[in-house]
């Protein structure tokens, strides 16, 4: 496998640092579209014993071996560092800059040089999170897109889902998956008394109370406001509105875990939703949807299926994997180094390999 390193000129002048990994052979080629806050093309991490890596080389080497040249880039005004645990320096001036509209001109520049290296070799898209959203306006502009592989696909517009997370929605689904009630929506006053994983003790917010102490609205069900109200997401959810609205960028860098700015917020409450984009396109769409996903709900992965068989459109492929979250359990194959429980990692090379081989090569 051979690594390039290279950049491409978005439409303001920034230049975007990106990276293609390839095999000896290519068929096709997969080009990462970035999840949300700052990454680069190496995106470097540390487990719990010290040992540093890359969490795009994983993905490389998949591709890989499934024939595949694998391309990945650098968010605006982030570049590689040193310092745990994010390990990146970003240029708060360039980092602004980072916006959807913008991260759609640098993905179109991409695939411009990608075409050049590659001819004729399908490009396929693979988004995860923000990037379900960045991914299919791309396609919408470029023809040369073959199709989308989306990963804790986003249906609705990210300000909506970032008050589904912060209302309880996010640690609910968790919690649904500690009390084997996944699926459901909510915990049962039997789900909570049973206590059937032995977990209630070890959540800290739970210890000690009675289920009726938790049960703040007394409807017989732990769900999505009264898990808000124990965890005291709603006054975060609050603050961070306001911070959005006023532009309080330094509010949100102290308080909000992933560094992003009140303009990114801003564009993306302006962008139509994925539930109004991802049925105008005709291209074939792959979403790959966790039922433990705690970020984006599985729930929005079956809207898009039932909204396309409403209208007798056959180009989407919805699968779904039990106890999978948000990257597809990524990290328990990291740590384990075994696929037993990442059917859905598999899903997704294996799915890449097989519509890559199917196309025609030029």
């Amino acid at each position: 496998m051979t690594d390039t390193i290279f950049t491409v000129t978005s439409d303001d002048g920034v230049r975007i640092e990106a990276k293609i990994s390839a095999p000896r052979k290519v068929n096709g080629v997969v080009l990462y579209v970035n999840a949300s806050g700052p990454m680069t093309y190496n995106t470097k991490r540390r487990d719990p014993d010290g040992k540093i890596w890359n969490y795009h080389d994983f993905y490389a080497k998949e591709f890989a071996k499934r024939h595949i040249a694998y391309c990945r880039y650098s968010t605006r005004g982030v570049r590689d560092g040193d310092v745990p645990p994010r390990f990146e320096e970003i240029d708060d001036e360039l980092f602004r800059t980072y916006l959807p509209h913008n991260s759609v001109n640098d993905i179109l520049r991409l695939i411009e040089y990608i075409k050049i290296q590659y001819p004729g070799k399908p490009i396929w898209l693979f988004g995860q999170s923000e990037g379900t959203i960045i991914a299919p306006l791309v396609a919408l502009r470029s023809a040369d897109v073959a199709g989308l592989i989306l990963s804790g696909y986003c249906d609705e517009n990210l300000i909506d889902t970032l008050k589904w997370q912060l209302g309880g929605g996010s640690p609910l689904v968790s919690l649904c998956r500690a009390f084997d009630c996944v699926g459901r929506g909510y915990i049962s006053r039997e789900d909570f008394e049973e206590d059937r994983r032995q977990v209630r003790d070890k959540i800290e917010c739970f210890k000690g109370k009675s289920f009726d102490e938790l049960d703040a609205d007394g409807d017989g069900k732990l769900t999505a406001p009264d898990i808000a109200e124990v965890y005291g997401s709603r006054e975060h959810l609050d603050g961070m509105l306001r911070a959005i609205e006023e532009g309080d960028d330094a509010w949100l860098r102290e308080n909000h875990g992933i560094p992003l700015t009140s303009g990114w917020f801003r564009e993306h409450a302006e962008l139509a939703p994925n539930r109004a984009v991802l049925p105008r396109l005709e291209i074939p769409i792959y979403i790959l949807a966790g039922e433990c996903d705690a970020m984006t709900p599985v729930a929005y992965a079956r809207a898009a299926e039932r909204r396309f068989k409403e209208a007798g459109k056959t180009n989407l492929t919805v699968r779904y994997f039990e106890e999978h979250d948000h990257e597809l359990n990524f990290m328990i194959h990291h740590l384990t180094g075994k696929w037993d429980a990442c059917e859905g990692l598999k899903c997704l090379f294996d799915t890449a390999g097989e519509v890559v081989r199917a196309a025609p090569q030029g």
